[in-house]
């Protein structure tokens, strides 16, 4: 009689998820109307004051089981699900006139290979995209897969490898790159591969070394996201032939995608990035791996540690390459953080408390301005006219 019961009460909950999921549908409609007219407008899609509008009306509807907690936790989720929409309506609208390759062909199917090949199907639906998976790993995608050698010999080339993998394809596999061709690769680090490029590649191929600042924890083409390079940063290292054309392309492309493209070398790239992603994979394996007896700590865990710690979860063969290929930045990266360390906190226990409340307020300010560069939206819906940019 309880299993019968349970049952029907399931079968009132499925229905109503049902009528929810029209009403959410139907929701979406009016956010993809508003979006074009926000972007006709010159309208930001993010407007704080509204969502704290449509928040405060909606408590007014507080009842029995719900509390204004509830309410403000449910619709948060779903207004952040509409300006995603919203972002992703312009995204598609502006890139309508945009410039691009009409072939590319990815080499690896990973995280970042997978991420790529997902958002340029979903906003730049020209371009014919194809797959190589060297490593041989079954993928069940829509992406037309190719031999090596059919992709190597595409118009636009993407390698999406570990760092010292992308070097060896390109020392061994010289032969089959050519003339005019147009080769990025997504590696962690940068002067390997742009040094190996420069010494392997047949004359004329314009090489671009390239990493997309994102990621996640866990790794593989299960992670990949269309929306993973929203708002983050695509840095780019071309070599002295690449055309103003081509580097308009890619620009076109990482635009497309969400991201925004920075130009620099291949010695600032790896210098940057020592302090900003190497260090932290050290610090934090080295930290677990300082632990005295990790399960007896757990009852004492706070925020700081998992936090801390979910770094380390990285695939250990990325890193172990990030470490080979950097390493003398990451050692002087490592040298400075061990001097502030002892600024900090010397061995006779004294604080430098005013240093430490002078980091506070800086280290707020830092991360306010690394949101900032994060936040797309207002660029994205301020382009009244798709750009045009690529024509050379």
């Amino acid at each position: 009689m309880k299993h019968n019961s349970l049952r029907d009460l399931r079968s009132q909950i499925n229905r109503i998820d049902q009528e929810l999921l029209k009403l959410l549908d139907a929701r979406m409609e009016v956010v993809n109307s508003v979006a074009l007219t926000k972007q006709k407008e010159g309208l930001p899609v993010f407007d704080s004051q509204r969502e704290s509008e449509v928040i405060n009306q909606l408590k007014q509807y507080t009842d029995k089981n719900l509390s204004s907690e509830d309410i403000t936790s449910i619709f948060q989720v779903i207004m952040d699900r509409s300006k995603m929409y919203q972002i992703e309506t312009i995204l598609k609208s502006n890139n309508e006139n945009l410039e691009v390759p009409d072939k590319v062909a990815i080499v690896g199917l990973g995280l970042m290979g997978g991420s790529l090949a997902l958002a340029l199907q979903k906003y730049q639906p020209k371009i014919q995209v194809s797959f190589c998976d060297i490593l041989d790993r079954s993928k069940d995608v829509s992406i037309p897969q190719v031999s090596l050698e059919k992709a190597l010999n595409s118009s636009w080339v993407i390698l999406a490898l570990p760092s010292v993998k992308i070097a060896e394809l390109l020392q061994e596999k010289s032969n089959l790159f050519k003339k005019d061709q147009v080769v990025l690769d997504l590696g962690s680090t940068k002067r390997r591969i742009c040094e190996t490029a420069e010494k392997f590649l047949t004359a004329g191929t314009q090489f671009v070394g390239c990493h997309p600042m994102v990621g996640k924890t866990n790794g593989g083409f299960e992670q990949a996201d269309s929306n993973l390079f929203f708002g983050q940063s695509f840095i780019a290292v071309p070599q002295s032939n690449c055309s103003p054309k081509n580097i308009d392309f890619l620009k076109n492309i990482v635009e497309s995608i969400g991201a925004s493209l920075t130009i620099t070398t291949a010695d600032q790239h790896d210098k940057m990035t020592a302090f900003t992603s190497h260090l932290p994979h050290l610090l934090s394996r080295a930290f677990y791996s300082s632990l005295p007896n990790p399960e007896q700590l757990i009852p004492y865990a706070a925020g700081s540690l998992n936090d801390l710690c979910r770094v380390a979860e990285a695939n250990s063969d990325m890193v172990a390459d990030i470490f080979e290929t950097n390493h003398d930045y990451i050692h002087e990266a490592f040298q400075m953080l061990l001097k502030s360390a002892t600024n900090i906190l010397d061995s006779s226990g004294q604080v430098d408390r005013y240093l430490l409340k002078e980091i506070s307020l800086e280290v707020k300010e830092f991360r306010q301005q690394i949101n900032k560069t994060k936040e797309k939206c207002n660029a994205i819906s301020h382009e009244k006219e798709p750009s045009k940019r690529g024509a050379a």
